[in-house]
C-alpha cells in the first residue's frame, strides 16, 4: 500500500518509516516462523509415512540375511545397530539353546556377486556409461538458407562442434573430481542388497584442487562447482503423494547429523546461513527433534539436520533470499514525496519457487532458490527391481528370501541331525545297573555292576538309540534351494564365474552367455532411464547456467553406455570367431578394427596397445621399399609343392635307413645264431667225452682191471659190435653172427639179437 505524504514534512516521513520497518519485522518473523512450521509438517508427515509404510521394516530385514542376523542367532551377537540411522547402539543378552544357530548364508554371495557383475560392466576402468551428441537439426539450423550450406554456415557449424566438445570434457572433468563413479558404485550396491540406491546431484561442493607453481611450491585452492555423492536410503524422504516416482511429488527431504563445532562454523561462514536462526537452535540443543522422536539427549550428541528441497509461495521468497526482499524508502517525483516499499503482499497461494532449505529442529538456518533451473529435485533413485506403486524397489536379498529361509531351515535342521547321530541316545533301566564311581556317564574304561538279579546281560539295562541320519535327504532341498535363488534372482552360477555343465560350442555359448546376461541388460535399461540420464542432463543443465560462453554448446546427453557395455560382453566372443575369417582375404575382414573391439570388452585401452597412426604410415612405408610378395596363392602352391618334395626325399632316406638297418639286424642274429651252435655243438662233445671218460673208469674199477687194459676191452666189444652190424646187414644167419656182448632185454628172443 503506498501512502502519499508530499504534504507532511520530512521529519514526519521519517518517523512514519521506521514505523513501518517495524511493523514489517514483526510480520516477517511471523511469517518466517509460519514457514518454518509448513516446512516442519511436510517433514513429520514424510517421516510418519515412511515408516508406516513398511519399507523400513523391509530394508531392516533384508540387510540383517545379508549380514547372516535373524532372531534365532541375534541373541550371540552382544551388539546390535538397527538400520535406522537415528536409532541406537544395543546390548544384547547372550542365550544358551541347544539347537543350532549358524546362519548358513548364501544371501551375501548373491548380493555381492550381482554388484560386482553389474559394477564391472555397467562402470569399466577407464570408460564412460555415458555419451554426448549434437541435436539432429541444431539451433543453426536458421541460418541455413533453402537447405544450403554456405562457408558461415560451416564456420558456425565447427564452433558449436568446438563448444561441444569442451561443454563433454567440462562434464566429464567435473564427475571426475566429485566422485561419480564411487558414488554410483555405492548406489549399485545399495539397490542390489535392499533394493534402492540414492544418487545425489549436481550440488554446490566445495573442491580442494592441488597444483604446483613454477618455483616447486604445492599450491591448494578452493573452488565451488557441482558435485555427486551417494545418500543412504534410510536418511531419504520423499513426499508421501509422489507414488511409484519422486519426481511427482512437491518436495524431498535428506536427513543428516551436524556436531556443535560444525553448527558453529556455519554461523562463522555467514552468507546464506541466518545468524540468528543457528542461535535459536544451538540454544535449544540437539534434543528438540521431529515427530514423535524426541528424547532426552547429552551434550556429546548430535543436531539432526534435514535439506528440504521443494516448493513455497513465491511471495515467501523474500524470508530467505535478499534479492527478493522490499526495502521501505522515501522516493520523491513529479507527484511529490510518497512512502514506497510497504505494499501489502499479492494473493498467496498463486505463484510458488522451488527452493533448497536446511532445517534444524523446526528452524530454518539456510534458504536460497533452486540451483537447477527447471527446480527439479537432485536425486534419482536406482531400483535393482521396481515395485508398483512405491518408490522404493526390490533387491537381491528379498528376491530370494524365501531360498534363504529354506536353505536356513534346512542347514540348520541337518546340524541337528548330524549332532543326535552322531552320538547315540541311552536307555537305562533304573536301579538295574550301577557305576563305579557312582557317576551315570560314558567313559572309557568304565566299570559297571549288575543290581538285578532278573536282568542276565548288560544288554538288557542299557540300551542304545540310534537317530537315522537324513544327510542325502536334506541335501537335495539344499542343493533344490540353491536352484531356487538362482531363478528368482537371475543370479545364476555362469554370473558369479562358473560354468558348469555348459556347452563348448559356439552357438551354445552365445546362447547360455545371453541368457546369463539378461540381469545385466535389465539393470542396464534401469541405470539409463532412471539414473544416468537424468542425472548427466542435470549436469549439462548446470553448465549452460553457469558454464564458460565457450563450453556451451548444443548437446544430447544419451545413456547408451550402460546398454552399449553390456553388449561389449557378449561381442568380444563372436569378435573372435570374425578373427578367424579374417584370416582370409576374400572376406575383406579388418583384422585390427575385430583386435580392437576384442581388447576393448577384455578391458584394455586401445590406444595403449595398437600403432598410432603416424606409425602404421611408417610400417608402411617401410614395408613397401620391401620386395613385393608374389601372390599368395602362387606361393601357397610352391611351399606345398616343395614341401612335397623334402617328405618324398625324406621318405626315401627312411626307407633305405630302414632297409640298411634291417640288412644289418638279419647278419647279427645269423652270426650270433651260429656262434651259439657252435658253442653247443662244442659244449655237448665235451659232455659226451667227460662221460665217456667216467665210464670208463668205472667199468675199470669194476672189472679189477687197469684203465688201460678196460680200453682194450671195449675195443673188442666195439670190433665185434661192428662185425655184427656188418654181417646182419649182409643176412647171415644167427649161428654164424658172434654173441653180443650186450642185448637188450624184451628186444629179442634169447639167441635172436639184431635179427629179431
Amino acid at each position: 500500500m503506498s501512502t502519499d505524504e508530499s504534504s507532511l514534512d520530512m521529519s514526519y516521513l521519517l518517523e512514519r518509516v521506521r514505523e513501518l520497518k517495524d511493523e514489517k519485522a514483526q510480520r516477517d518473523a511471523q511469517r518466517f516462523e509460519a514457514l518454518c512450521k509448513a516446512i516442519s509438517k511436510k517433514r513429520d508427515e514424510a517421516v510418519k509415512y515412511r515408516k508406516s509404510s513398511g519399507i523400513e521394516q523391509v530394508w531392516q530385514e533384508d540387510q540383517d540375511y545379508y549380514e547372516g542376523v535373524d532372531m534365532f542367532n541375534r541373541s550371540r551377537i552382544r551388539y546390535n545397530k538397527p538400520y535406522a540411522s537415528d536409532a541406537p547402539l544395543t546390548e544384547q543378552v547372550p542365550q544358551t539353546t541347544t539347537q543350532c544357530t549358524e546362519f548358513i548364508n548364501i544371501t551375501r554371495q548373491f548380493v555381492d556377486s550381482a554388484e560386482a557383475r553389474c559394477g564391472d560392466i555397467l562402470l569399466p576402468r577407464g570408460d564412460w556409461n555415458w555419451g554426448a551428441k549434437k541435436t539432429p537439426i541444431g539451433d543453426d539450423a536458421a541460418t541455413k538458407t533453402n537447405g544450403a550450406q554456405t562457408p558461415q554456415d560451416e564456420a558456425q557449424q565447427a564452433d558449436i562442434a568446438l563448444r561441444n566438445a569442451k561443454g563433454e570434457q567440462r562434464i566429464k572433468d567435473w564427475l571426475t573430481e566429485t566422485g561419480y563413479e564411487r558414488a554410483y558404485r555405492k548406489a549399485l550396491g545399495s539397490a542390489a542388497r535392499i533394493g534402492t540406491g540414492i544418487l545425489k546431484g549436481p550440488f554446490p561442493k566445495v573442491y580442494k584442487t592441488k597444483s604446483v607453481d613454477q618455483a616447486g611450491e604445492l599450491l591448494v585452492r578452493e573452488k565451488i562447482g557441482p558435485g555427486t555423492e551417494f545418500v543412504e536410503p534410510e536418511d531419504f524422504f520423499p513426499d508421501p503423494n509422489c507414488g511409484d516416482d519422486i519426481h511427482k511429488g512437491q518436495f524431498v527431504l535428506e536427513r543428516g547429523v551436524l556436531s556443535y563445532k560444525e553448527l558453529e562454523d556455519l554461523k562463522r561462514m555467514g552468507g546464506e546461513y541466518i545468524a540468528e536462526a543457528i542461535d535459536k537452535v544451538l540454544q535449544e540443543g540437539p534434543g528438540k527433534s521431529y515427530a514423535d522422536q524426541k528424547k532426552e539427549r547429552g551434550e556429546n550428541d548430535l543436531f539432526e539436520v534435514w535439506y528440504f528441497t521443494g516448493l513455497i509461495d513465491m511471495n515467501d521468497m523474500d524470508l530467505l533470499d535478499e534479492r527478493f526482499a522490499k526495502e521501505i524508502t522515501i522516493e520523491a517525483d513529479d507527484d511529490g514525496v510518497k512512502i514506497c516499499g510497504c505494499d501489502e503482499p499479492e494473493e498467496r497461494g498463486k505463484d510458488f519457487q522451488s527452493i533448497q532449505a536446511v532445517i534444524i529442529n523446526e528452524t530454518i538456518i539456510k534458504g536460497n532458490m533452486n540451483p537447477l533451473q527447471d527446480g527439479g529435485f537432485p536425486y534419482d533413485v536406482l531400483c535393482w527391481q521396481k515395485s508398483k506403486g512405491h518408490w522404493a524397489g526390490i533387491g537381491v536379498a528379498r528376491q530370494m528370501r524365501v531360498a534363504q529361509k529354506i536353505m536356513l531351515d534346512m542347514g540348520r535342521s541337518l546340524m541337528d541331525n548330524m549332532a543326535l547321530a552322531a552320538i547315540p541316545m541311552i536307555a537305562i533301566k533304573q536301579g538295574a545297573v550301577v557305576p563305579e564311581n557312582g557317576i551315570m556317564e560314558l567313559s572309557k574304561g568304565k566299570l559297571w555292576y549288575l543290581t538285578d538279579d532278573q536282568i542276565r546281560t548288560i544288554q538288557e539295562a542299557i540300551q542304545f538309540l540310534v537317530v537315522p541320519s537324513m544327510q542325502k535327504e536334506i541335501m537335495e532341498i539344499m542343493l533344490l534351494a540353491g536352484k531356487m535363488a538362482e531363478d528368482a534372482t537371475g543370479v545364476n552360477a555362469l554370473l558369479q564365474g562358473e560354468q558348469g555343465q555348459a556347452t563348448e560350442t559356439v552357438g551354445g555359448m552365445n546362447m547360455l552367455h545371453k541368457n546369463a546376461s539378461a540381469l545385466l541388460r535389465r539393470v542396464a535399461r534401469i541405470c539409463d532411464d532412471d539414473v544416468t540420464e537424468p542425472h548427466i542432463t542435470r549436469y549439462y543443465d548446470w553448465l549452460l547456467m553457469y558454464g564458460e560462453p565457450d563450453e556451451k554448446g548444443d548437446l544430447k546427453v544419451e545413456a547408451t553406455g550402460s546398454s552399449v557395455l553390456v553388449e561389449r560382453e557378449l561381442e568380444a566372443m563372436q569378435a573372435q570367431i570374425l578373427l578367424q575369417f579374417s584370416q582370409d582375404p576374400e572376406y575383406g575382414i579388418n583384422k585390427s578394427a575385430v583386435m580392437r573391439r576384442i581388447t576393448k570388452g577384455w578391458g584394455f585401452e586401445p590406444t595403449e596397445i595398437f600403432y598410432s597412426e603416424e606409425e602404421m604410415k611408417k610400417r608402411a612405408e617401410a614395408a613397401a621399399q620391401q620386395p613385393q610378395p608374389q601372390d599368395p596363392r602362387i606361393e601357397a602352391e610352391n611351399i606345398r609343392a616343395q614341401t612335397a618334395l623334402a617328405i618324398a626325399d625324406k621318405r626315401s632316406q627312411d626307407n633305405a635307413l630302414k632297409v640298411q638297418k634291417d640288412t644289418d639286424r638279419d647278419a647279427v642274429y645269423s652270426a650270433g645264431v651260429a656262434e651259439r651252435n657252435q658253442m653247443t655243438y662244442q659244449a655237448q662233445i665235451d659232455k659226451l667225452q667227460l662221460q665217456e671218460r667216467l665210464a670208463l673208469m668205472e667199468y675199470a674199477n669194476n672189472e679189477k682191471i687197469t684203465l688201460a687194459q678196460a680200453k682194450v676191452q671195449l675195443a673188442e666189444a666195439a670190433m665185434k659190435i661192428n662185425a655184427t652190424k656188418e654181417l646182419a646187414s649182409m643176412e647171415a644167419s644167427a649161428s654164424r653172427l658172434p654173441k653180443p656182448p650186450v642185448e637188450p632185454p624184451g628186444r629179442a628172443k634169447k639167441g635172436k639179437s639184431f635179427t629179431q
